[in-house]
Protein backbone atom coordinates (compact mmCIF):
# COMPACT_ATOMS: atom_id res chain seq x y z
CA UNK A 1 0.00 0.00 0.00
CA UNK A 2 1.20 3.70 -0.74
CA UNK A 3 1.22 6.32 1.85
CA UNK A 4 -2.37 7.45 0.60
CA UNK A 5 -4.18 3.95 0.81
CA UNK A 6 -2.61 3.20 4.31
CA UNK A 7 -4.32 6.84 5.25
CA UNK A 8 -7.80 5.93 3.76
CA UNK A 9 -7.65 2.79 5.32
CA UNK A 10 -7.05 4.13 8.48
CA UNK A 11 -9.92 7.34 8.04
CA UNK A 12 -12.16 4.78 6.83
CA UNK A 13 -11.44 2.50 10.27
CA UNK A 14 -11.73 5.34 12.41
CA UNK A 15 -15.41 6.05 10.61
CA UNK A 16 -16.37 2.19 10.93
CA UNK A 17 -15.25 2.66 14.54
CA UNK A 18 -17.31 5.90 15.42
CA UNK A 19 -20.77 3.98 13.82
CA UNK A 20 -19.92 1.50 16.25
CA UNK A 21 -18.75 -1.44 13.65
CA UNK A 22 -16.02 -3.29 15.82
CA UNK A 23 -15.57 -6.13 13.95
CA UNK A 24 -14.92 -4.29 10.61
CA UNK A 25 -12.68 -1.21 12.10
CA UNK A 26 -10.61 -4.39 13.73
CA UNK A 27 -10.14 -5.41 10.75
CA UNK A 28 -9.09 -2.47 9.41
CA UNK A 29 -6.78 -1.15 12.41
CA UNK A 30 -5.18 -4.93 12.00
CA UNK A 31 -4.27 -4.42 8.36
CA UNK A 32 -2.42 -1.01 8.79
CA UNK A 33 -0.27 -2.47 11.78
CA UNK A 34 0.71 -4.81 9.84
CA UNK A 35 2.03 -2.84 6.95
CA UNK A 36 3.17 0.18 9.30
CA UNK A 37 3.45 -0.84 13.04
CA UNK A 38 1.48 2.06 14.19
CA UNK A 39 1.05 3.88 17.42
CA UNK A 40 -2.62 5.05 16.50
CA UNK A 41 -3.55 1.24 15.22
CA UNK A 42 -2.56 -0.48 18.67
CA UNK A 43 -4.34 2.32 20.43
CA UNK A 44 -7.19 2.02 19.02
CA UNK A 45 -7.34 -1.59 18.89
CA UNK A 46 -7.46 -1.54 22.49
CA UNK A 47 -10.24 1.63 22.46
CA UNK A 48 -12.02 -1.47 20.55
CA UNK A 49 -11.24 -4.37 23.06
CA UNK A 50 -12.44 -2.05 26.07
CA UNK A 51 -15.72 -0.92 24.17
CA UNK A 52 -16.41 -4.81 23.77
CA UNK A 53 -15.78 -5.22 27.61
CA UNK A 54 -12.51 -7.27 26.93
CA UNK A 55 -10.68 -4.99 29.76
CA UNK A 56 -7.53 -6.97 29.94
CA UNK A 57 -6.42 -7.00 26.43
CA UNK A 58 -7.72 -3.31 26.49
CA UNK A 59 -5.29 -2.13 28.92
CA UNK A 60 -2.29 -4.54 27.30
CA UNK A 61 -2.96 -2.47 24.05
CA UNK A 62 -3.42 0.85 25.44
CA UNK A 63 -0.45 0.33 27.64
CA UNK A 64 1.50 -0.52 24.40
CA UNK A 65 0.71 2.32 22.84
CA UNK A 66 1.42 4.80 25.42
CA UNK A 67 5.10 3.25 25.34
CA UNK A 68 5.20 4.35 22.05
CA UNK A 69 3.44 8.09 22.67
CA UNK A 70 3.97 8.59 26.16
CA UNK A 71 2.78 12.02 25.90
CA UNK A 72 -0.13 11.65 24.56
CA UNK A 73 -3.71 12.58 26.94
CA UNK A 74 -6.06 10.12 25.23
CA UNK A 75 -3.97 7.35 25.54
CA UNK A 76 -4.22 8.12 29.10
CA UNK A 77 -7.41 8.98 29.08
CA UNK A 78 -8.63 5.50 27.42
CA UNK A 79 -6.03 3.46 29.68
CA UNK A 80 -7.99 5.55 32.51
CA UNK A 81 -11.39 3.77 30.71
CA UNK A 82 -9.68 0.42 30.81
CA UNK A 83 -9.32 0.75 34.90
CA UNK A 84 -12.76 2.87 35.08
CA UNK A 85 -14.96 -0.22 33.30
CA UNK A 86 -12.80 -3.05 35.46
CA UNK A 87 -14.07 -1.23 38.62
CA UNK A 88 -10.18 -0.16 39.44
CA UNK A 89 -11.47 3.54 40.11
CA UNK A 90 -8.03 4.38 41.92
CA UNK A 91 -6.10 3.31 39.30
CA UNK A 92 -8.49 5.15 36.86
CA UNK A 93 -8.80 8.56 38.88
CA UNK A 94 -4.91 8.37 38.90
CA UNK A 95 -4.58 8.00 34.86
CA UNK A 96 -7.31 10.97 34.30
CA UNK A 97 -5.17 12.84 36.49
CA UNK A 98 -2.65 12.15 34.25
CA UNK A 99 -4.43 13.31 31.02
CA UNK A 100 -5.63 16.66 32.72
CA UNK A 101 -1.64 17.18 33.96
CA UNK A 102 -1.04 17.15 29.81
CA UNK A 103 -4.55 18.89 28.85
CA UNK A 104 -6.16 20.69 31.04
CA UNK A 105 -9.29 21.66 29.12
CA UNK A 106 -9.88 18.40 28.31
CA UNK A 107 -13.78 17.59 29.19
CA UNK A 108 -13.78 13.68 28.09
CA UNK A 109 -10.58 13.49 31.20
CA UNK A 110 -12.89 15.83 33.45
CA UNK A 111 -15.87 13.59 32.56
CA UNK A 112 -14.17 9.76 33.53
CA UNK A 113 -12.88 10.91 36.49
CA UNK A 114 -16.14 12.17 37.40
CA UNK A 115 -17.67 8.58 36.63
CA UNK A 116 -14.65 7.07 38.61
CA UNK A 117 -15.44 9.49 41.67
CA UNK A 118 -19.01 9.02 41.41
CA UNK A 119 -18.98 5.01 41.79
CA UNK A 120 -16.69 5.92 44.80
CA UNK A 121 -19.04 7.64 46.33
CA UNK A 122 -17.38 10.59 46.57
CA UNK A 123 -20.01 12.67 45.11
CA UNK A 124 -19.42 16.15 45.64
CA UNK A 125 -15.55 16.03 43.89
CA UNK A 126 -17.62 13.67 41.41
CA UNK A 127 -19.85 16.99 41.14
CA UNK A 128 -17.08 19.07 40.61
CA UNK A 129 -15.23 16.90 37.70
CA UNK A 130 -18.98 16.97 36.13
CA UNK A 131 -19.30 20.70 36.00
CA UNK A 132 -15.68 21.45 34.76
CA UNK A 133 -16.28 18.97 31.88
CA UNK A 134 -19.12 20.88 30.76
CA UNK A 135 -17.97 24.24 31.56
CA UNK A 136 -15.42 23.42 28.81
CA UNK A 137 -18.12 21.73 26.86
CA UNK A 138 -21.73 23.32 27.30
CA UNK A 139 -23.18 20.56 25.01
CA UNK A 140 -21.76 17.52 26.68
CA UNK A 141 -25.01 15.24 27.20
CA UNK A 142 -22.96 12.66 29.19
CA UNK A 143 -21.69 14.86 31.88
CA UNK A 144 -24.91 16.59 31.94
CA UNK A 145 -26.27 13.60 32.50
CA UNK A 146 -23.98 11.82 35.04
CA UNK A 147 -24.57 14.97 36.55
CA UNK A 148 -28.21 14.18 36.83
CA UNK A 149 -26.96 10.76 38.48
CA UNK A 150 -24.55 12.66 40.86
CA UNK A 151 -27.15 15.14 41.84
CA UNK A 152 -30.27 12.25 42.96
CA UNK A 153 -27.04 10.57 45.15
CA UNK A 154 -26.59 13.93 46.84
CA UNK A 155 -30.73 14.23 47.06
CA UNK A 156 -30.55 17.23 45.05
CA UNK A 157 -33.92 15.59 42.98
CA UNK A 158 -35.17 19.04 40.93
CA UNK A 159 -31.33 19.55 40.22
CA UNK A 160 -31.34 16.49 38.56
CA UNK A 161 -34.48 16.59 36.65
CA UNK A 162 -33.44 19.46 35.06
CA UNK A 163 -30.33 17.69 34.10
CA UNK A 164 -31.95 14.64 32.66
CA UNK A 165 -34.33 16.94 30.48
CA UNK A 166 -31.64 19.19 29.66
CA UNK A 167 -29.91 16.12 28.09
CA UNK A 168 -33.30 14.74 25.74
CA UNK A 169 -32.98 18.63 24.66
CA UNK A 170 -29.64 17.66 23.36
CA UNK A 171 -30.16 14.76 22.06
CA UNK A 172 -33.77 13.46 21.98
CA UNK A 173 -32.77 9.93 21.30
CA UNK A 174 -30.69 9.68 24.10
CA UNK A 175 -31.77 5.95 25.94
CA UNK A 176 -30.13 7.02 29.41
CA UNK A 177 -31.50 10.14 29.96
CA UNK A 178 -35.32 8.84 29.52
CA UNK A 179 -34.52 5.53 31.59
CA UNK A 180 -32.76 7.56 33.72
CA UNK A 181 -35.65 10.31 33.90
CA UNK A 182 -37.91 7.65 34.74
CA UNK A 183 -36.42 5.92 37.48
CA UNK A 184 -35.91 9.47 38.74
CA UNK A 185 -40.01 9.47 38.65
CA UNK A 186 -40.53 6.41 39.76
CA UNK A 187 -38.64 6.81 43.19
CA UNK A 188 -40.50 9.78 44.13
CA UNK A 189 -43.80 8.14 43.56
CA UNK A 190 -44.66 9.85 40.53
CA UNK A 191 -45.48 6.98 38.21
CA UNK A 192 -47.46 8.24 35.38
CA UNK A 193 -44.37 10.76 34.54
CA UNK A 194 -42.10 7.28 35.21
CA UNK A 195 -44.49 5.00 32.71
CA UNK A 196 -44.30 8.08 29.74
CA UNK A 197 -40.49 7.97 30.14
CA UNK A 198 -40.19 4.13 29.61
CA UNK A 199 -42.25 3.64 27.07
CA UNK A 200 -41.14 6.41 25.24
CA UNK A 201 -37.60 4.92 25.73
CA UNK A 202 -39.21 1.40 24.42
CA UNK A 203 -40.26 3.48 21.46
CA UNK A 204 -36.72 4.56 20.52
CA UNK A 205 -35.32 1.62 21.28
CA UNK A 206 -37.63 -1.78 20.97
CA UNK A 207 -34.59 -3.81 21.67
CA UNK A 208 -34.28 -2.64 25.25
CA UNK A 209 -36.60 -5.61 26.94
CA UNK A 210 -35.71 -4.37 30.22
CA UNK A 211 -37.85 -1.50 29.86
CA UNK A 212 -40.97 -4.11 29.82
CA UNK A 213 -40.21 -4.87 33.80
CA UNK A 214 -40.37 -1.19 34.43
CA UNK A 215 -43.55 -0.46 32.69
CA UNK A 216 -45.21 -3.47 34.56
CA UNK A 217 -44.07 -2.14 37.56
CA UNK A 218 -45.32 1.27 37.53
CA UNK A 219 -48.56 0.52 35.36
CA UNK A 220 -51.12 -0.26 38.55
CA UNK A 221 -54.34 -0.82 37.52
CA UNK A 222 -54.00 -0.03 33.78
CA UNK A 223 -51.93 -3.37 33.34
CA UNK A 224 -54.24 -5.46 31.29
CA UNK A 225 -53.89 -9.58 30.41
CA UNK A 226 -53.82 -8.01 26.93
CA UNK A 227 -50.39 -6.25 27.61
CA UNK A 228 -48.99 -9.36 29.13
CA UNK A 229 -49.91 -11.52 26.33
CA UNK A 230 -48.24 -8.73 23.58
CA UNK A 231 -44.87 -9.55 26.13
CA UNK A 232 -45.18 -13.00 25.79
CA UNK A 233 -44.61 -12.54 22.28
CA UNK A 234 -41.65 -10.99 22.92
CA UNK A 235 -40.35 -13.21 25.19
CA UNK A 236 -40.83 -16.13 22.89
CA UNK A 237 -38.66 -14.22 19.76
CA UNK A 238 -36.01 -13.11 22.30
CA UNK A 239 -32.73 -15.30 22.11
CA UNK A 240 -30.47 -13.27 24.21
CA UNK A 241 -30.25 -14.81 27.81
CA UNK A 242 -30.59 -11.17 29.27
CA UNK A 243 -33.15 -9.88 27.74
CA UNK A 244 -34.96 -13.15 28.16
CA UNK A 245 -34.80 -12.93 32.04
CA UNK A 246 -35.50 -9.04 32.00
CA UNK A 247 -39.07 -9.86 30.41
CA UNK A 248 -39.57 -12.93 32.11
CA UNK A 249 -39.57 -10.66 35.30
CA UNK A 250 -42.08 -8.52 33.79
CA UNK A 251 -44.22 -11.30 33.00
CA UNK A 252 -43.64 -12.67 36.65
CA UNK A 253 -44.61 -9.45 38.04
CA UNK A 254 -47.51 -8.67 35.59
CA UNK A 255 -49.06 -12.27 35.86
CA UNK A 256 -49.14 -11.69 39.50
CA UNK A 257 -50.77 -8.38 39.51
CA UNK A 258 -53.50 -9.46 37.73
CA UNK A 259 -53.56 -12.48 39.70
CA UNK A 260 -52.62 -15.56 37.35
CA UNK A 261 -50.57 -17.13 40.14
CA UNK A 262 -49.15 -20.20 37.86
CA UNK A 263 -48.06 -18.33 35.45
CA UNK A 264 -46.68 -15.94 38.09
CA UNK A 265 -44.75 -18.66 39.16
CA UNK A 266 -43.85 -20.35 35.50
CA UNK A 267 -42.00 -16.80 34.45
CA UNK A 268 -40.44 -15.89 38.07
CA UNK A 269 -38.79 -19.46 38.38
CA UNK A 270 -37.84 -19.13 34.50
CA UNK A 271 -36.26 -15.96 35.12
CA UNK A 272 -34.58 -16.74 38.70
CA UNK A 273 -33.46 -19.33 36.46
CA UNK A 274 -31.94 -17.17 34.25
CA UNK A 275 -30.46 -15.29 36.22
CA UNK A 276 -28.82 -17.77 38.14
CA UNK A 277 -26.86 -18.73 35.26
CA UNK A 278 -24.93 -15.81 34.96
CA UNK A 279 -22.91 -15.72 38.21
CA UNK A 280 -20.91 -17.75 40.68
CA UNK A 281 -22.05 -18.45 44.13
CA UNK A 282 -21.45 -20.51 46.97
CA UNK A 283 -23.37 -20.87 50.30
CA UNK A 284 -20.27 -22.13 52.16
CA UNK A 285 -17.94 -18.75 50.73
CA UNK A 286 -20.80 -16.88 52.64
CA UNK A 287 -20.72 -19.55 55.76
CA UNK A 288 -16.63 -19.07 55.72
CA UNK A 289 -17.07 -15.11 55.40
CA UNK A 290 -19.27 -14.85 58.39
CA UNK A 291 -17.20 -17.25 60.59
CA UNK A 292 -14.13 -14.80 60.14
CA UNK A 293 -16.03 -12.21 61.38
CA UNK A 294 -17.23 -14.02 64.24
CA UNK A 295 -13.43 -15.11 64.81
CA UNK A 296 -12.43 -11.24 64.31
CA UNK A 297 -14.67 -9.37 66.84
CA UNK A 298 -14.40 -10.55 69.64
CA UNK A 299 -14.11 -9.53 73.30
CA UNK A 300 -10.79 -9.08 73.14
CA UNK A 301 -11.12 -7.23 69.78
CA UNK A 302 -13.70 -4.82 70.84
CA UNK A 303 -11.40 -4.14 74.03
CA UNK A 304 -8.63 -3.49 72.29
CA UNK A 305 -10.83 -1.14 69.77
CA UNK A 306 -12.12 0.54 72.34
CA UNK A 307 -10.09 3.97 72.56
CA UNK A 308 -10.60 3.96 68.41
CA UNK A 309 -14.58 4.44 68.57
CA UNK A 310 -15.74 8.50 67.31
CA UNK A 311 -17.92 10.68 69.53
CA UNK A 312 -20.90 11.08 67.23
CA UNK A 313 -24.25 10.22 67.54
CA UNK A 314 -25.44 11.28 63.85
CA UNK A 315 -25.37 7.84 62.34
CA UNK A 316 -28.61 5.88 62.65
CA UNK A 317 -28.17 2.60 61.12
CA UNK A 318 -31.13 0.38 60.22
CA UNK A 319 -30.20 -2.96 59.39
CA UNK A 320 -31.55 -6.35 58.53
CA UNK A 321 -32.33 -8.82 55.53
CA UNK A 322 -32.82 -7.05 52.54
CA UNK A 323 -37.05 -6.57 52.56
CA UNK A 324 -37.33 -7.43 55.78
CA UNK A 325 -39.05 -3.53 56.28
CA UNK A 326 -35.83 -1.61 56.37
CA UNK A 327 -37.43 1.04 53.88
CA UNK A 328 -40.68 1.32 56.27
CA UNK A 329 -38.97 2.09 59.30
CA UNK A 330 -36.57 4.49 57.58
CA UNK A 331 -39.81 6.56 56.16
CA UNK A 332 -41.02 6.41 59.39
CA UNK A 333 -37.88 7.81 60.96
CA UNK A 334 -37.39 10.42 57.90
CA UNK A 335 -40.67 11.67 58.47
CA UNK A 336 -39.62 13.48 61.74
CA UNK A 337 -38.42 17.46 61.37
CA UNK A 338 -34.99 16.17 63.07
CA UNK A 339 -33.58 13.24 60.79
CA UNK A 340 -32.75 12.72 57.38
CA UNK A 341 -33.20 9.27 55.60
CA UNK A 342 -30.13 8.86 52.98
CA UNK A 343 -31.22 5.98 51.60
CA UNK A 344 -28.95 3.02 51.02
CA UNK A 345 -25.56 4.38 51.10
CA UNK A 346 -21.60 2.49 50.43
CA UNK A 347 -19.60 4.63 52.75
CA UNK A 348 -18.97 1.81 55.29
CA UNK A 349 -17.38 -0.20 53.51
CA UNK A 350 -15.70 2.33 51.30
CA UNK A 351 -14.69 4.43 54.73
CA UNK A 352 -13.02 0.56 55.55
CA UNK A 353 -11.60 -0.02 52.44
CA UNK A 354 -9.62 2.70 51.56
CA UNK A 355 -8.37 3.65 55.34
CA UNK A 356 -7.59 -0.05 55.71
CA UNK A 357 -6.10 -0.46 51.63
CA UNK A 358 -8.06 -3.73 51.46
CA UNK A 359 -10.34 -4.76 48.55
CA UNK A 360 -12.44 -8.14 50.25
CA UNK A 361 -13.50 -9.07 54.00
CA UNK A 362 -10.48 -11.44 54.59
CA UNK A 363 -8.09 -8.75 54.13
CA UNK A 364 -10.03 -6.17 55.72
CA UNK A 365 -10.00 -8.77 58.82
CA UNK A 366 -6.09 -9.39 58.42
CA UNK A 367 -5.76 -6.18 58.64
CA UNK A 368 -7.76 -5.17 61.59
CA UNK A 369 -5.14 -7.51 63.79
CA UNK A 370 -2.46 -5.52 62.96
CA UNK A 371 -0.38 -2.68 64.54
CA UNK A 372 -2.34 0.59 63.93
CA UNK A 373 -5.49 -1.14 63.27
CA UNK A 374 -7.33 1.34 65.95
CA UNK A 375 -6.50 4.80 63.65
CA UNK A 376 -7.09 3.11 60.84
CA UNK A 377 -10.65 2.30 62.10
CA UNK A 378 -10.83 5.97 63.42
CA UNK A 379 -10.14 7.06 60.23
CA UNK A 380 -12.44 4.81 58.79
CA UNK A 381 -15.17 6.09 61.12
CA UNK A 382 -13.93 9.90 60.20
CA UNK A 383 -14.73 8.97 56.58
CA UNK A 384 -18.23 7.57 57.19
CA UNK A 385 -19.13 10.43 58.89
CA UNK A 386 -18.11 13.22 56.29
CA UNK A 387 -19.90 11.83 53.79
CA UNK A 388 -23.16 11.69 55.93
CA UNK A 389 -22.12 15.48 56.64
CA UNK A 390 -21.60 15.86 52.78
CA UNK A 391 -25.10 14.52 51.91
CA UNK A 392 -26.84 16.55 54.98
CA UNK A 393 -25.35 18.83 57.98
CA UNK A 394 -28.32 19.89 59.75
CA UNK A 395 -30.17 17.34 60.65
CA UNK A 396 -29.59 15.66 64.41
CA UNK A 397 -29.95 12.17 62.94
CA UNK A 398 -28.77 10.69 59.55
CA UNK A 399 -30.13 7.01 58.31
CA UNK A 400 -28.23 4.68 56.77
CA UNK A 401 -30.51 1.66 55.76
CA UNK A 402 -27.80 -0.41 54.00
CA UNK A 403 -29.71 -3.62 54.88
CA UNK A 404 -26.62 -5.59 54.48
CA UNK A 405 -24.72 -3.75 57.05
CA UNK A 406 -25.59 -6.09 59.40
CA UNK A 407 -22.71 -8.60 59.12
CA UNK A 408 -20.60 -5.72 60.07
CA UNK A 409 -22.28 -4.73 63.10
CA UNK A 410 -19.42 -5.39 65.75
CA UNK A 411 -17.23 -3.20 63.61
CA UNK A 412 -19.92 -0.41 63.86
CA UNK A 413 -19.99 -0.91 67.28
CA UNK A 414 -16.00 -0.46 67.54
CA UNK A 415 -16.02 1.93 65.09
CA UNK A 416 -19.18 4.53 65.83
CA UNK A 417 -20.02 3.40 69.86
CA UNK A 418 -22.61 6.40 70.08
CA UNK A 419 -24.01 5.52 66.59
CA UNK A 420 -27.58 4.24 66.86
CA UNK A 421 -28.41 0.64 65.49
CA UNK A 422 -31.55 -0.48 64.72
CA UNK A 423 -32.57 -4.04 63.79
CA UNK A 424 -35.81 -5.16 61.65
CA UNK A 425 -36.92 -8.70 61.22
CA UNK A 426 -39.32 -10.74 59.57
CA UNK A 427 -40.82 -13.99 59.25
CA UNK A 428 -38.45 -15.65 57.50
CA UNK A 429 -40.76 -17.54 54.86
CA UNK A 430 -42.56 -13.83 53.94
CA UNK A 431 -38.80 -11.66 53.94
CA UNK A 432 -37.67 -14.96 51.91
CA UNK A 433 -40.44 -14.53 49.60
CA UNK A 434 -40.71 -11.14 48.99
CA UNK A 435 -36.95 -11.62 47.76
CA UNK A 436 -37.00 -14.31 45.94
CA UNK A 437 -40.07 -12.73 43.09
CA UNK A 438 -37.86 -9.40 42.47
CA UNK A 439 -34.87 -8.40 40.43
CA UNK A 440 -32.24 -6.31 42.06
CA UNK A 441 -29.70 -4.27 40.49
CA UNK A 442 -27.64 -4.40 43.26
CA UNK A 443 -26.64 -8.35 43.21
CA UNK A 444 -28.09 -10.45 45.95
CA UNK A 445 -26.35 -13.37 44.54
CA UNK A 446 -28.38 -15.60 47.05
CA UNK A 447 -31.67 -14.41 46.48
CA UNK A 448 -32.60 -16.74 42.94
CA UNK A 449 -32.36 -19.57 44.18
CA UNK A 450 -35.12 -20.92 46.96
CA UNK A 451 -32.25 -22.96 48.56
CA UNK A 452 -29.25 -20.85 48.48
CA UNK A 453 -31.92 -18.07 49.82
CA UNK A 454 -32.67 -20.24 52.55
CA UNK A 455 -29.86 -21.19 53.55
CA UNK A 456 -28.44 -18.00 53.53
CA UNK A 457 -31.75 -16.63 55.92
CA UNK A 458 -30.30 -18.77 58.43
CA UNK A 459 -26.72 -17.94 58.46
CA UNK A 460 -28.09 -14.06 58.57
CA UNK A 461 -29.69 -15.50 61.84
CA UNK A 462 -27.15 -17.29 63.25
CA UNK A 463 -24.55 -13.94 62.82
CA UNK A 464 -26.89 -11.34 64.54
CA UNK A 465 -27.45 -14.30 67.13
CA UNK A 466 -23.50 -13.93 67.53
CA UNK A 467 -23.68 -10.19 67.73
CA UNK A 468 -26.25 -10.68 70.50
CA UNK A 469 -23.89 -12.39 72.75
CA UNK A 470 -22.00 -9.18 73.27
CA UNK A 471 -25.69 -7.79 74.94
CA UNK A 472 -25.19 -4.38 72.82
CA UNK A 473 -28.39 -3.11 74.58
CA UNK A 474 -28.59 0.04 72.67
CA UNK A 475 -29.04 -1.67 69.84
CA UNK A 476 -33.29 -1.99 69.33
CA UNK A 477 -34.73 -4.64 67.75
CA UNK A 478 -38.28 -4.52 65.92
CA UNK A 479 -40.44 -6.82 64.57
CA UNK A 480 -41.85 -5.99 60.68
CA UNK A 481 -44.66 -7.46 61.78
CA UNK A 482 -45.45 -5.33 64.85
CA UNK A 483 -45.32 -2.26 62.96
CA UNK A 484 -47.79 -3.65 60.44
CA UNK A 485 -50.25 -4.45 63.67
CA UNK A 486 -49.50 -1.28 65.60
CA UNK A 487 -48.28 1.56 63.65
CA UNK A 488 -48.64 4.07 66.12
CA UNK A 489 -47.07 2.48 69.21
CA UNK A 490 -44.29 0.83 67.27
CA UNK A 491 -43.64 4.20 65.52
CA UNK A 492 -43.54 6.02 68.77
CA UNK A 493 -41.20 3.67 70.47
CA UNK A 494 -38.94 3.95 67.00
CA UNK A 495 -38.80 8.12 67.76
CA UNK A 496 -37.90 7.49 71.23
CA UNK A 497 -34.98 5.40 70.76
CA UNK A 498 -33.94 8.05 68.69
CA UNK A 499 -34.58 10.26 72.11
CA UNK A 500 -36.80 12.66 69.81
CA UNK A 501 -40.27 14.12 70.61
CA UNK A 502 -43.07 12.86 69.23
CA UNK A 503 -44.05 14.56 65.61
CA UNK A 504 -47.54 13.19 64.38
CA UNK A 505 -45.99 13.05 60.66
CA UNK A 506 -44.27 9.96 61.35
CA UNK A 507 -47.96 8.24 61.07
CA UNK A 508 -48.32 10.07 57.61
CA UNK A 509 -44.83 8.56 56.20
CA UNK A 510 -46.54 7.93 52.83
CA UNK A 511 -47.38 11.54 52.42
CA UNK A 512 -43.49 12.04 52.26
CA UNK A 513 -42.22 13.65 48.69
CA UNK A 514 -38.69 12.13 49.91
CA UNK A 515 -37.38 9.98 47.36
CA UNK A 516 -37.00 6.43 48.01
CA UNK A 517 -34.92 4.52 45.87
CA UNK A 518 -35.27 0.79 46.54
CA UNK A 519 -37.94 -2.42 45.41
CA UNK A 520 -40.08 -0.97 48.32
CA UNK A 521 -40.85 2.63 47.09
CA UNK A 522 -44.73 1.58 46.01
CA UNK A 523 -45.59 0.43 49.22
CA UNK A 524 -43.95 3.10 51.06
CA UNK A 525 -45.61 5.85 49.27
CA UNK A 526 -49.01 4.30 50.19
CA UNK A 527 -50.33 4.02 53.98
CA UNK A 528 -49.47 0.79 55.93
CA UNK A 529 -51.66 -2.24 54.94
CA UNK A 530 -51.57 -5.74 56.33
CA UNK A 531 -51.92 -8.14 53.22
CA UNK A 532 -47.51 -8.52 52.85
CA UNK A 533 -48.06 -10.66 56.12
CA UNK A 534 -48.16 -14.40 55.90
CA UNK A 535 -48.21 -13.28 52.12
CA UNK A 536 -46.21 -16.47 51.17
CA UNK A 537 -49.09 -19.06 52.88
CA UNK A 538 -51.10 -19.07 49.35
CA UNK A 539 -48.65 -19.66 47.47
CA UNK A 540 -46.96 -22.54 49.47
CA UNK A 541 -47.09 -25.11 46.72
CA UNK A 542 -44.44 -22.93 44.55
CA UNK A 543 -42.04 -22.35 47.82
CA UNK A 544 -41.32 -26.30 48.49
CA UNK A 545 -37.54 -25.57 48.78
CA UNK A 546 -37.53 -22.80 50.95
CA UNK A 547 -39.80 -24.05 53.33
CA UNK A 548 -37.88 -27.00 53.77
CA UNK A 549 -34.97 -24.83 54.71
CA UNK A 550 -36.58 -22.31 56.94
CA UNK A 551 -39.43 -24.96 58.55
CA UNK A 552 -37.47 -25.34 61.55
CA UNK A 553 -37.55 -21.20 61.78
CA UNK A 554 -40.94 -20.69 60.62
CA UNK A 555 -42.18 -22.80 63.70
CA UNK A 556 -44.98 -24.17 60.68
Amino acid sequence: MNIQQLKNLMNQSLSLHREGKFVEAEKGYLQYLHQVGSFDAIHMLGVIANARGDYHRANELIRLALTLNPKNPSVYNNLGSTYLNAKDYGKAIIMFDKALTLKPDYPEAYNNKGKALLQSGEYVSALNCFDQAIKLRPDYADAHLEKGVCLDKLDRHAEAEVCYKHVISLEPNALRAHKNLGVHYQHLGRFDEALSCYKKALELFPRQTDLFRSIVDVSGESLTEADLIHIETVFDKEKDHKLRLEIGYALAHGYERVKQTDKFFHFLNLASGLKRQTYTYSTEKVKTQFSLFKSTVTTAFLKQMSSSGLDNSRPVFVVGMPRSGTTLVEQILASHSEVYGSGELPFLYLGLKKSFAINSDAELCAALRKEGAERKLQEAGEYYCNKLAEINSDSTFVVDKMPGNFVYLGFIKAMLPKAKIIHISRNPMDNCFSLYKNYFVDELHFSYNQTELGEYYLLYEDLMSYWETFNFDDIYHVQYEDIIADQDGESRKLIAYLGLPWEEACLNFHKSKRMVKTASYAQVTKPIYKNSVDAWRKYDKYLHPLIKILHPVDNM
